[in-house]
C-alpha cells in the first residue's frame, strides 16, 4: 500500500480516484470524493485560491508544485490541520488526456510536551531532532 494520501484529478479538477491513505486521513469514502471537483470536497477546505491557480497550471503548462501548505479545519473529527500539497502531471497514451497526481502530507505542528512546537519533518520520523547539527 502507498502510505502517502493521493488523488488523481482530470483536466476539470474532478477527482477520478483516491487511495486508501487519502480515505483514511480525511475519513471519506469513494462516493464522497470520486466524480466531484476537488473544490467541492468536504465543506470547502479545498477551495483555496492559490491551490486553484497551482492546479490550473499543471496540465496546460506542464508545471508541477511541491509542498504548498494549507491550514484548514476538516470535518469528521479531523480538526485543524496543516497539509503540504504537491501536484504533478501524469502523462498517459498519446490519445488520452494527461492527469494530475495530487499528494498530501500532514505537516501540522506537533508539540513535544516541552513547549516546543514544530512541523513534522523527515528527521522527526527518523528520530532526529531536526535542529542544528552543532557544526
Amino acid at each position: 500500500m502507498v502510505r502517502e494520501p493521493l488523488a488523481i484529478l482530470d483536466e476539470n479538477l474532478t477527482v477520478l480516484k483516491v487511495n486508501q491513505a487519502f480515505r483514511e486521513l480525511f475519513k471519506v469514502n469513494d462516493g464522497e470524493t470520486e466524480g466531484r471537483r476537488i473544490y467541492e470536497l468536504g465543506s470547502g477546505q479545498w477551495n483555496d485560491r492559490r491551490l486553484r491557480v497551482l492546479l490550473d497550471d499543471v496540465l496546460p503548462n506542464h508545471n508541477s508544485f511541491d509542498d504548498y501548505e494549507v491550514e484548514q479545519t476538516f470535518p469528521g473529527g479531523i480538526g485543524t490541520r496543516t497539509m503540504a500539497l504537491s501536484g504533478k502531471r501524469i502523462e498517459r497514451g498519446h490519445e488520452q488526456n494527461a492527469l494530475i497526481l495530487l499528494s498530501v502530507r500532514d505537516v501540522t505542528p506537533v508539540s513535544r510536551g516541552d513547549g516546543d512546537s514544530r512541523r513534522r519533518r523527515p528527521a522527526d520520523a527518523a528520530g532526529g531532532d531536526g535542529g542544528p547539527s552543532g557544526n
